[in-house]
């Protein structure tokens, strides 16, 4: 035992030991030990604090078998090591094999209560029949059986549920038929600025809190342009398409009028969308969107409608730009949505509700999937991979967590009118845009001399 001052590092990286099959991170922690009367005293005294040096193993690769093990061993328990696994192991292992490999109820039971995703297998649910075999047959597991069995009745109906939906299209053609009709009784300068931006939000908020975090990891969401791959990930995929449809709306909208002075108001009302409502909301989602839009070729060039905007919502739209620049949107977004304190980052408590950039997050897992290899030296498994990526991931999580904190009405002409269907494409958008304002030279004060700033593109699905 030791005296230290107490601004000295408590933690320092010692190395690593190998085992068989398995690779561990070594850390030498300082911690402060209780004194007794005597060196109560001599500490307040002169302001030193007495500590004793403990040796901490952090695993950091290792066999299948041996993160199974590790798992399960009560004297060697690392904090979030089970959340970490359960978390990622679909990217190292079957849900199957897991079954096979598994033994200890506390584990299944957080396995069927948090990360039930993992057996959503329609329409035979193999794994999750799997599992209900397995527990029938021990004693110990009988409670969790009965909650397995409740998730497999739970998941069939749902599908038999889903697919009854899918059979009666013609109540869809109707409601397809319902939007376009509000979509004609309403135009976008009708509807307050606030209830936009709530409805937008409402639907934002919906698709995000189904999103599955795992297929968000770079090595699931790069698999998605593979032709076997259609329907990976359809969660991700409708959020994205939310995303994409949120700028197509705005785009037509915007090409509607014929005149510049309207394209104008029309522009000055989705900035204060954005700026007023979508950010006040915590709806990073819509407001990227919004952004992306105004910054799409059909709209930027518009010079005589730029013209025409109001130097106050210039103003706003630069500062947003600023804000949440495309090409820097994983810091910005970081910035905004956690706080940095003397413990890391952690999700601000707002009062209401935050929906992300989902592209932010794709970024970073894509960025860690390309810079971390699977496997290190001998062929073990890269668990410091699945730690960064874990950390993205409960991220997710906790946003998902707080979305629940929104409680907002529904307009349902608001909601048609921005589901409505006649949406312009981008080549479709391009060409009214040079048919309303035809190429001319390059004006000092449009959107197209601000060098600094870049065009975004769509969210890729």
């Amino acid at each position: 035992m030791t005296l230290h001052s107490p601004s000295q590092d408590p933690v320092q990286e010692w190395g690593e030991e190998e085992e068989d099959g398995a690779v561990f991170g070594i850390t030498l922690r300082r911690e402060p030990v209780p004194p007794s009367s005597d060196a109560a005293e001599l500490s307040t005294a002169f302001g030193f604090v007495q500590y004793h040096t403990v040796k901490v193993r952090r695993l950091k690769a290792a066999t299948l078998e041996r993160l199974v093990t590790h798992l399960l061993d009560p004297k060697h328990q690392e904090p979030d090591f089970i959340r970490v696994f359960l978390s990622t192991h679909r990217a190292f292992t079957s849900t199957s094999t897991l079954i096979e490999l598994l033994t200890l109820p506390p584990v299944i039971r957080l396995w069927l209560e948090e990360y039930s995703e993992d057996f959503h297998e329609p329409p035979q649910y193999e794994s999750l029949r799997l599992l209900c075999m397995h527990l029938r047959h021990r004693l110990c597991f009988r409670r969790l059986a009965q909650t397995a069995a409740t998730l497999l009745k739970s998941e069939s109906a749902s599908q038999h549920s889903s697919e009854s939906l899918q059979q009666e299209p013609r109540d869809q053609e109707d409601g397809g038929e319902t939007s376009t009709k509000e979509e004609d009784k309403h135009s976008f300068m009708d509807f307050p600025v606030r209830e936009i931006a709530e409805q937008l939000t409402r639907l934002d908020s919906d698709l995000f809190v189904r999103v599955v975090p795992f297929h968000c990891l770079g090595c699931v969401w790069s698999q998605r342009d593979k032709k076997e791959n259609r329907n990976l990930a359809p969660t991700v995929r409708a959020t994205i398409s939310q995303f994409n449809a949120v700028t197509n709306r705005v785009i037509t909208s915007l090409l509607c009028p014929s005149s510049p002075a309207q394209r104008a108001r029309i522009i000055e009302r989705w900035i204060a969308v954005a700026q007023v409502r979508c950010r006040q909301l915590k709806n990073f989602s819509s407001l990227r969107a919004i952004l992306s839009a105004l910054q799409s070729n059909a709209v930027y060039r518009l010079k005589k409608t730029w013209a025409a905007v109001s130097r106050e919502s210039m103003a706003t739209f630069d500062h947003l730009c600023e804000t949440f620049p495309d090409e820097n949107c994983v810091l910005t977004s970081r910035e905004i949505l956690v706080e940095v304190n003397t413990c890391g980052f952690e999700i601000s408590i707002f009062s209401g509700g935050v929906v992300p950039y989902l592209g932010t997050y794709l970024t970073v897992l894509t960025m860690l999937d390309t810079a971390l290899t699977d496997t290190v030296e001998g062929g073990l498994i890269n668990f410091e991979k699945r730690r960064r990526e874990f950390e993205i991931l409960s991220q997710i999580r906790q946003l998902q967590t707080s979305c629940s904190r929104y409680s907002l009405p529904v307009n349902p002409h608001i909601t048609a009118w921005l589901q409505a269907h006649t949406l312009l494409t981008d080549q479709e958008s391009y060409e009214l845009s040079r048919d309303l304002e035809p190429p001319v030279d390059p004006c000092p004060t449009s959107p197209n001399s601000w060098s600094s700033r870049l065009l975004t593109k769509k969210l890729a699905l």
